[in-house]
């Protein structure tokens, strides 16, 4: 019997933005798969799907709560395999279908990637509001939810203390899509490129990448910081202002938001990835999702030893894997990394082995196609 998923939480033709890619990755064997049918519900504009198993559908304005009644009823009867899938915990935004899907016993997944409960980026009394009602809901997540799914080790123990084994949990993480980084480009080979690419919040620990960087550009004067992505505005200011008191400031080029293919092109052309995480509880209770790129891209990789990462990589074997917070540590990997393309090549290549080994998406997602009809059954 054909099983229909819906969707709810991201639009996962956004090549910007990780949890859209997280969700697609996760997707990818299923929507290869024609006894499954897409469904992801979106808000603000009309799309097609090149994917006879995907569709997009718009709901919105007055006729909402109408139109996802009408939206799940066809889809039961269509088969009585449906299931709803919510990205990330619960959003008082999704709360209707959430409730709706509940009344007509239709299941329900949580993909949860975050806990915002500890981010400090937090401040304004309505999202204070929201956060208490999540940390409220999660609290009885077993009384709505079908199955959970999280994204690190911390959220997979979060939410077993939360539902107390009441509903079926599961820890996938990360997953990419190897095919798209089997790419190869031309690059100049007259600079060493450092490549950052994020959301230059404040998890990300920018700032430490940038100094340590300013301190090894005197020693490789062809070394230049790439930045790629566009923060919250408050951030994007921050970091532009710190970068005045730069001495190679004129070496760091800001890239803003790539498109898809040229934001891979980028990643394959660097010399050396940066995944320089903060130590907050925010950081350690997630997982870099673009660590997972870097390393099918094959690339020597510095990150910071937060959340599953040691779990996953050794150190001066798959990537350098460094202190958070720490100046000195990035520095010292860097110089290292820089001056030995034989090592950068070597670390590159076991990462991509590890890419393979954990992170693909055909194992990921065949794992996530059996814990959903593990729901179903």
């Amino acid at each position: 019997m054909r099983i229909n998923v819906i969707i709810i939480g991201t639009d996962i033709s956004n090549s910007f933005e990780a949890g859209s890619l997280r969700v697609r990755n996760l997707f990818d064997t299923i929507l290869d798969n024609p006894k499954y049918s897409v469904i992801n519900i979106i808000e603000e504009v009309h799309l097609t799907s090149e994917n006879d198993n995907l569709q997009y559908v718009k709901i919105s304005g007055w006729f909402r709560l109408f139109s996802i009644v009408s939206l799940f009823l066809r889809l039961k009867k269509e088969s009585s395999n449906t299931i709803l899938y919510n990205y990330n915990s619960i959003s008082f935004l999704f709360g209707d279908y959430i409730f709706i899907a509940k009344i007509l016993r239709i299941p329900i997944v949580f993909d949860v990637v975050e806990n915002i409960h500890v981010n400090v980026e937090y401040t304004r009394l309505l999202s204070l509001i929201k956060i208490h009602l999540n940390r409220f809901s999660e609290k009885v997540i077993y009384w709505y939810a079908s199955g959970c799914i999280t994204i690190s080790n911390n959220l997979f123990k979060m939410f077993i203390e939360f539902s107390k084994y009441r509903c079926p949990i599961v820890h996938l993480p990360i997953s990419v899509l190897m095919r798209e980084w089997e790419y190869t480009f031309s690059k100049d080979n007259s600079e060493l490129i450092i490549f950052y690419g994020g959301s230059f919040g404040p998890k990300d620990g920018l700032e430490y990448l940038i100094k340590a960087f300013d301190r090894v550009a005197y020693e490789f004067p062809s070394c230049v910081l790439h930045l790629s992505g566009k923060g919250a505005t408050r951030h994007m200011i921050k970091i532009k202002d710190f970068l005045k008191n730069i001495t190679n400031k004129d070496r760091i080029k800001m890239l803003g938001s790539l498109e898809r293919c040229e934001y891979v092109k980028n990643v394959v052309s660097a010399d050396v990835v940066c995944v320089t995480r903060t130590n907050s509880k925010f950081a350690n209770y997630g997982f870099p999702f673009k660590l997972g790129e870097y390393l099918a891209a094959g690339k020597a990789i510095i990150v910071s030893d937060i959340s599953d990462v040691s779990t996953y990589l050794e150190n001066e074997i798959d990537a350098f894997i460094i202190e958070p917070e720490s100046v000195d540590a990035i520095e010292f990997a860097l110089r290292k990394l820089l001056k030995n393309e034989k090592l950068r090549l070597e670390l590159g290549k076991n990462a991509k082995i590890k890419a393979l080994k954990y992170f693909d998406s055909k194992k990921v997602g065949l794992n996530f196609e059996l814990f959903l009809n593990k729901i179903l059954h």
